[in-house]
């Protein structure tokens, strides 16, 4: 089940699209989550910027990240682990919001009565994709419980 928290067309955006908690109290923003361990022990474990988690936060051990600005953090050390998702009304239809950068969605649609004009990027097997300004956007975030499998 789904919070929402909506934002109207050119107020300030609603949360960031992601998946974000709480390291001793401090909003991360995280790459992916993911399982690993040794003997049989798992241990979930989602993956940080360095920079992003407060110093002192144990890492959880095992094969390198791919990049040493990348930390592995134990999910037992993350308060509030949720995953982030936008939907956008735009011109009365409802879409998807796959990515956000530098101020633009990527909207995207499955159903071809939606995609008209110049723009829209995509087939009927994959759907289609368009980007717009956030502001033009009457935008929801979603939050969604995000627990590693």
């Amino acid at each position: 089940m789904s919070t929402p928290e909506v934002a109207g067309r050119g107020s300030a955006a609603p949360h960031p699209v992601g998946l974000f908690g709480f390291v001793r109290g401090t909003e991360v923003e995280f790459l992916a989550a993911a399982s690993a361990g040794t003997f049989g022990v798992p241990v979930d474990y989602v993956t940080a910027r360095r920079d992003a988690v407060p110093p002192g936060t144990p890492e959880v051990s095992g094969e390198r990240p791919a990049s040493d600005d990348v930390v592995r953090v134990a999910v037992s050390e993350v308060d509030d682990l949720v995953r982030w998702t936008w939907t956008a009304v735009l011109d009365g239809a409802e879409y998807g919001v796959q990515a956000v950068r530098d101020g633009r969605a990527a909207i995207v649609t499955r159903d071809s009565r939606l995609v008209w004009g110049d723009g829209w990027e995509g087939n009927v097997r994959d759907g289609w994709a368009r980007w717009v300004d956030v502001d033009d956007l009457e935008v929801t975030a979603h939050r969604h419980p995000a627990l590693p499998s």
